[in-house]
């Protein structure tokens, strides 16, 4: 009953208007749910009815990543032995399991996806906007649960590090994944929050070895991709070559929107409508940063809403099999994430070298 009832709570939130005094409580007892493990059926419904909610509730945003921080964390496992018990939908019909807190994220930031009403530049920005901003909360809050336990000499921070790493893993697992492209997005926001006073300028030396870690399994991932990259090109040219353009990048978004329509999984749905976001606001911007005119820029910021929307509509009224293979979605997959990892690479790099430079320590 408990699961039938959070499915129901879950569907019939985003139209449903849930006043606050009730909200609330349903808020706190989702976030309860998640630190039950006897139960495995109970976390990925707890996720998603609390993701239901951060989404529909915008105001409700701060104190649902307050209260997720303050009750979760004691339940996240120590050290090295940090749960991996909630499944989310992978390739070819798997289930991919990860950390309950890796699984939250990802729901978070791909369920704040909305298309903008309004065809302004500043329309489109905002709407990716809040995408971003709760990747930053999240991380920020996260950077604060390490520095705020070595402030007070608690040994707390040593198992949280082990689970942020641990989050750090699971997102990269995923990210080549066709039902989570916020994972590659989150990981971006993540380096760029690395680079603060909370991070690699912390005078605390274990949040400081905490980033030079977590950059580099980044660095190293994106080296990996670079070399299977470069000697399956031909076989990537192969898969993208139906799609009929030449811009690799963008042949590879067309063809992994074209594979999420064979899934009828609401994640798919998700993942589509974060990747025609994602894919707008990056092409708004290479067009402002080569144009000067402003109202050029809101005239293309209307086209590209329209073209957006049309895409979202023809892929989500048809669908389609499959025909590629698992290792071919894969490679298409990486051709999406690669591209980002590798225009944060060089400064990635180079706050690594000045790091562990010791004339700057």
């Amino acid at each position: 009953r408990v699961l039938a009832s959070m499915d129901l709570l879950g569907d019939i939130t985003p139209s449903v208007k849930i006043q606050a005094s009730v909200s609330y409580p349903l808020i706190r007892a989702a976030i309860q749910c998640m630190t039950v493990h006897a139960v495995p059926e109970l976390k990925p419904k707890a996720v998603s009815l609390i993701s239901s909610l951060y989404t529909s509730y915008p105001d409700l945003r701060e104190n649902i990543l307050d209260d997720t921080f303050g009750t979760l964390i004691p339940y996240l496992g120590v050290g090295r032995k940090c749960r991996r018990d909630v499944p989310l939908p992978s390739e070819a019909g798997t289930m991919e399991s990860v950390n309950v807190m890796t699984a939250l994220l990802v729901q978070l930031v791909q369920g704040c996806a909305i298309m903008p009403l309004n065809s302004s530049p500043e329309a489109i920005r905002s709407a990716y906007a809040a995408c971003i901003s709760t990747a930053d909360d999240f991380w920020a809050r996260c950077m604060g649960c390490i520095g705020s336990a070595r402030a007070m000499r608690m040994e707390s921070d040593a198992d949280f590090v082990c689970v942020m790493v641990g989050m750090v893993q699971d997102l990269l697992q995923i990210s080549c994944s066709k039902y989570w492209p916020s994972a590659s997005t989150i990981l971006i926001r993540l380096v760029t929050n690395l680079n603060s006073c909370m991070g690699l300028l912390s005078p605390d030396p274990v949040v400081r070895q905490f980033c030079v870690d977590v950059l580099g399994k980044i660095l190293s991932a994106v080296h990996k991709d670079s070399a299977r990259l470069a000697t399956s090109a031909d076989r990537l040219d192969d898969v993208v070559s139906e799609v009929g353009n030449e811009n690799i990048s963008e042949a590879a978004v067309e063809l992994v929107l074209k594979i999420l329509q064979s899934s009828d999984a609401s994640s798919a749905a998700s993942a589509r409508l974060f990747l025609c976001l994602r894919t707008l606001c990056e092409d708004l911007g290479k067009f402002e940063a080569s144009s000067q005119n402003l109202d050029d820029l809101h005239d293309h910021a209307s086209e590209l809403l329209a073209a957006a929307n049309d895409t979202l509509s023809s892929y989500a009224a048809t669908s389609c099999e499959n025909t590629l293979s698992q290792e071919d979605v894969t490679l298409v997959m990486k051709v999406t994430v690669h591209q980002q990892f590798l225009t944060a690479a060089p400064a990635m790099l180079s706050w690594l070298l000045e790091i562990i430079d010791s004339k700057k320590q």
